[in-house]
C-alpha cells in the first residue's frame, strides 16, 4: 500500500500492544468512569473527572494502552 516501513511498524506495534494489554480507548474510558463513580451518586462529577483525565492524557501523546488504569 506504499506505507513506509517505519510508520507501518510503529502503528502495527501500537495495535499489537493494545491487543496484548486488552485495552483501547473504550475500555480505558469505562474503567476510568467506574473509578470516578465508585462511592458517589454524582454522575456529572464522575463524567467531569473522567473527561479531565482523558484530556490530560491525550495531550501527553502516549498510546492509550499505556495510560494508567484504576480499579
Amino acid at each position: 500500500m506504499g506505507v513506509e516501513a517505519d510508520v507501518r511498524e510503529r502503528l502495527l506495534g501500537v495495535i499489537e500492544q493494545r491487543c496484548i494489554a486488552g485495552r483501547n480507548g473504550a475500555t480505558w474510558l469505562i474503567q476510568e468512569f467506574a473509578h470516578h463513580s465508585a462511592g458517589t451518586t454524582d454522575r456529572l462529577a464522575a463524567m467531569r473527572a473522567t473527561t479531565q483525565e482523558y484530556e490530560k492524557l491525550v495531550h501527553a501523546g502516549e498510546a492509550v494502552h499505556l495510560w494508567p488504569t484504576r480499579s
